[in-house]
């Protein structure tokens, strides 16, 4: 991969299509998985940027095929076109705020299973936010109405007690 052409973008746009696609299974996938290990590290300590398309690739470690490896190798080229890119961190006399999000994709891939993300941003607001609080940002609409009508429901008595705090906050 020295000599590959470097890649502006992380992943592919029709991931979805290629990695549904009928392509041949791999015969050996030692290097699939060695190559998705190594970007698992990668995101983890210094690019988070990367996570999707690495879930994406590591769901399918026990029987990747070639389309899989070429994605795995796309990522290689784009962290190649990449190397300077670095996260950095820096002390801030503003005050730190913590914003939350989280989205669900319910059932959208070719096996109908459901794949929940969330990030979290600590930066510092310049309109000094001082909150006791956590902010949450959410799309799903069955969260949004529980959280505004804390009513025990028969679809939600699997929430934990522990979790139940939060109505008191949001109130």
């Amino acid at each position: 991969m020295n000599d590959c052409n470097p890649k502006a973008i992380p992943c592919d746009l029709s991931i979805n299509k290629l990695i549904s696609s009928d392509s041949k299974e791999l015969a050996n996938p030692k290097l699939y998985r060695e190559i998705v290990g190594s970007l698992i590290y990668i995101i983890t300590g210094t690019r988070p940027a990367l996570s999707y398309v690495v879930t994406k690739l590591s769901q399918y470690m026990s029987n990747p095929t070639l389309a899989h490896l070429s994605l795995a190798r796309h990522v290689l080229k784009y962290l190649k076109g990449t190397l300077n890119h670095c996260l950095t961190f820096k002390k801030s006399d503003d005050p730190l705020c913590l914003v939350g999000y989280c989205d669900s994709d319910w059932g959208a891939s070719e096996d109908r299973r459901s794949i929940t993300g969330y990030c979290f941003k600590l930066y510092a607001d310049v309109i000094n936010c001082n909150r006791e609080t956590i902010v949450l940002n959410v799309d799903n609409k069955g969260d949004i109405a529980l959280a505004k009508n804390p009513v025990h429901h028969q679809r939600s008595k699997h929430i934990d007690i522990k979790h139940h705090f939060i109505y008191k906050i949001s109130n």
